[in-house]
């Protein structure tokens, strides 16, 4: 036991310092980091506590498991006994006997079941060989599979019209199947309006009043955002389309051509068979160079592949290339761009292609040739009334052209007026926008043929902001005139055939390879002039 002794201080009488000596005293470090370290020390105290408590907690949780698992071990091994004790009871019993029979007994019937299927299948084929018409029962058989798949289509076009005739009955249209998605006659009528160019906000109202014309309730319209979706959809079902049938088909055709109007360059993408020809794509470029030509290409095909995985699954890439396999031949103009881009997709599918050209194209290099000919041929310092650096022929077709379709610059509706009054169809004069194929020679030949009948027309009527006098005059000078006539002969002779013998309908079409010998005859027989014109290039 210890003892404790008190000790009695001293009393020590207060010091007084002096000012200096006080301002030491303030300024002493050793208080400031023994509290600092006081203060490291409780802290760490603290945290020290902290994880015993923790741990003690950890202890005490694994302890209440322990039992839990002592617990559930000891119930597993009265269940185990339990079940032994049972086993050893069936054993012993007369239902293990009946048991082991009954597996026999199946055992054996499955066997004898595989014999027997054997046994049938042989014979079959015994009788089989013993007939002499093996091969029309096989064609019995093909053809009673077709019959039975008809079957099926008849008897669920015969459900769909037995639920026709009841919503008709009731007076009540049902668009939507399952009351969730609309059916393919609702899409139908989407695609029929948007095909025959009726705006997407017209819609919806257009497909209610023919509803109520014919005395029909519909359950649901769709809104102006479904229709456009629809309109999305349209342009899947046809990429869907275009990929089954490149699969389904060898050695297709694959002709791009692009065009600018109004300052977009538009590329076309389409695909030919023996007999059809399908869209691929009809898209917006940045340019008109090989590279985005090529570019505009690949990425059309892989859109298909893309779409056609997506509803039928399997991998893209194989695809993708059973589709550049089975296409075998390119379609362009003679464009140098053209041309170039075809030798760049080759090299990124790592395939050659046929590289063919279009019989009818080289009618505008024709007209090219013609109008820089007769403008070379022009003297110079010869007053022209109509604007442009073109020849007289050219302007003048062009100016026509302003006359009969342009509101602002022309006058349309005087024009109707005077080619009904002259008896002369409405449409002898199509619309010009530049070097298409035959129209250029067309046109001039119709200016040529009906001379006074149009001269009579421009001497007379609104002025058409000085359009119709600048007109006349070059209309009636002796340079344009013979340059009109030279035009339409050109058409009379060489065009104008030229587009009879390859502009064909598809019923009555040429084959293109036929087509080359026929081309190269042409010129050879250009070239035998006494000047020859170089019109191909």
């Amino acid at each position: 036991m210890s003892t404790t002794h008190s000790v009695t201080l001293p009393v020590v009488p207060a010091i007084s310092f002096s000012p200096m000596k006080s301002r030491q005293i303030s300024k002493c470090t050793n208080c400031k980091r023994l509290r600092n370290s006081f203060k490291m020390l409780r802290q760490k105290q603290i945290e020290t506590e902290r994880k015993k408590t923790l741990a003690i907690n950890n202890i005490h949780a694994y302890q209440k498991k322990k039992v839990a698992i002592k617990t559930l071990n000891q119930a597993v091994k009265r269940k185990t006994e339990q079940v032994e004790k049972l086993k050893v009871q069936l054993i012993s019993s007369k239902l293990s006997e009946d048991l082991q029979n009954a597996n026999k007994q199946v055992a054996f019937l499955k066997k004898r079941l595989r014999m027997m299927k054997l046994y049938h299948k042989k014979s079959k084929r015994s009788l089989l060989a013993g007939i002499p018409y093996e091969q029309e029962v096989k064609d019995l058989e093909i053809k009673c599979e077709q019959k039975d798949s008809e079957i099926v289509s008849l008897q669920m076009e015969k459900i769909l019209l037995e639920e026709r005739i009841q919503e008709m009955e009731a007076g009540t249209m049902t668009t939507k199947a399952d009351r969730k998605v609309y059916n393919s006659d609702m899409r139908m009528m989407v695609y029929d309006a948007i095909v025959n160019q009726v705006p997407t906000a017209n819609i919806p109202h257009m497909i209610s009043k023919f509803a109520k014309r014919c005395g029909l309730t519909l359950s649901d319209i769709p809104h102006r955002t479904t229709v456009e979706k629809m309109t999305r959809e349209s342009g899947a079902i046809a990429d869907l389309q275009t990929a089954e049938v490149i699969l389904a088909n060898k050695n297709n055709t694959l002709g791009f051509d692009a065009t600018t109007q109004e300052g977009d360059h538009v590329n076309s993408i389409h695909v030919t068979t023996k007999t059809d020809c399908y869209v691929v794509a009809i898209d917006e470029l940045p340019g008109g160079t090989a590279q985005d030509y090529s570019s505009h290409i690949t990425d059309s095909i892989d859109n298909l592949a893309n779409v056609h995985t997506y509803f039928n699954g399997g991998e893209k890439q194989r695809t993708k290339q059973k589709i550049i396999d089975n296409i075998s031949n390119t379609m362009t103009d003679r464009c140098a761009a053209n041309h170039a881009a075809t030798k760049l997709v080759e090299q990124t599918w790592d395939k050659s292609l046929n590289e063919l050209n279009c019989h009818l194209h080289p009618l505008d290099s024709i007209a090219t040739k013609t109008r820089s000919a007769l403008k070379r041929c022009e003297e110079r310092g010869v007053a022209k009334g109509l604007w442009g650096k073109d020849c007289f022929a050219a302007n003048i077709v062009l100016s026509m052209n302003k006359m009969r379709y342009k509101d602002a610059k022309g006058d349309p509706r005087g024009f109707v007026i005077f080619l009904e009054s002259e008896n002369l169809p409405r449409g002898i004069l199509p619309r010009y926008r530049g070097n298409r194929l035959h129209i250029f020679f067309h046109i001039c030949g119709i200016l040529i043929e009906h001379f006074e009948k149009f001269q009579k027309f421009l001497q007379k009527g609104t002025t058409c902001g000085g359009l119709r006098t600048s007109l006349l005059k070059d209309y009636n000078s002796e340079v344009a005139h013979v340059e009109m006539h030279v035009v339409g002969l050109l058409g009379k002779l060489l065009t104008g055939p030229w587009m009879k013998k390859f502009y064909r309908s598809h019923e009555d079409q040429n084959d293109h390879v036929e087509g080359i010998p026929m081309v190269k005859k042409v010129v050879e027989r250009l070239n035998m002039e006494r000047e020859p014109l170089d019109f191909l290039g």
